[in-house]
């Protein structure tokens, strides 16, 4: 298991508009499967708590922050051989 946290300051916008700071935490599991020896199973929760926050855009964005995706779980199987 581990957990990774992501921590960002707040930035200015093209057109000066304050974008606030944020903190996103990161959640991993992997497992592996004794009876396929070299099977190794992963799954990962990003953005564990649903922060919303956005980052700046750039000039040819018509806003100012580009939303985030909320929470996003993804799944891997992995074979070594």
């Amino acid at each position: 298991a581990s957990l990774a946290a992501r921590f960002v300051s707040a930035r200015s916008s093209v057109t000066g508009q304050q974008i606030p700071g944020y903190g996103v935490f990161d959640v991993s599991l992997q497992a592996t499967v004794p009876a396929v020896p070299g099977l190794r199973l992963v799954g990962t929760l990003y953005n564990a708590f649903d922060k919303r926050y956005g980052d700046p855009g750039a000039l040819e964005h018509t806003q100012d922050s580009i939303p985030a995706d909320g929470r996003v779980i993804s799944g891997r199987v992995e074979y070594a051989f």
